[in-house]
């Protein structure tokens, strides 16, 4: 009863401290990075971790993530294949040769990075379109722009606390995190679809 009195006091107060606040939170969000976790993410107690570890102290840690290029149009055992190699570890330039690079780390990188792209894009079109049903719905503009508002800060505040936690480090120790790293690529686009649903059907926040 008394923090209800309280807020009722002061709601500009309350508004304005819950902006700032929710802000701070978010601010880590800009610096997000996403990909897969590996092994090297685990506890060190694991049999996954321990293996992890023993390769990179041992070959180098390059070997937890190799990278393959693919490039030759021409068979195994075909001379021209058996030059390209040379080439390519004589890091000469090779004429008329497109490089791809493929392997669990590239794949991880490309898919982080479209679904990096995505995201702006996604959370952009639900906002948009469930924006314009609530004006059509409720014939009001306050309701939509206090929901999607709403929807605005718990999903930056979600995303920076995560950051802040799981890829700074923050709190790890507190939380049982063993390794600090990259958000899962996938997780901020689930994220976004679940606050969603919540901020829509029941504003929360």
């Amino acid at each position: 009863m008394g923090w209800g009195r309280f807020i009722q006091k002061h709601p500009g107060k309350i508004m304005l401290g819950v902006i700032l606040l929710t802000g701070w939170i978010s601010w880590p969000a800009l610096h997000m990075e996403l990909g897969l976790p590996d092994n090297g993410m685990k506890g060190k107690e694991t049999t996954e971790r321990k293996g992890y570890d023993l390769l990179a102290e041992g070959f180098g840690k390059g070997f937890n993530g190799p990278l393959v290029v693919i490039i030759p149009r021409i068979g195994p055992e075909d001379k021209e294949t058996k030059q390209l190699v040379k080439d390519i570890r004589n890091e000469s330039s090779v004429t008329d040769t497109k490089f791809l690079v493929t392997g669990s780390t590239a794949v991880n990188i490309d898919i982080s990075d479209r679904l990096s792209e995505a995201l702006p894009k996604f959370a952009g079109f639900i906002i948009g379109f469930a924006f314009v049903l609530m004006i059509l719905v409720f014939r009001s503009l306050l309701v939509p722009l206090k929901t999607v508002l709403g929807f605005l800060m718990t999903l930056t505040a979600t995303l920076g606390f995560a950051v802040f936690v799981l890829q700074d480090g923050h709190l790890a120790p507190l939380l049982g995190i063993p390794a600090a790293g990259p958000l899962l690529n996938f997780m901020p686009v689930l994220v976004t679809g679940i606050l969603f649903g919540l901020a829509m059907d029941y504003e929360v926040f």
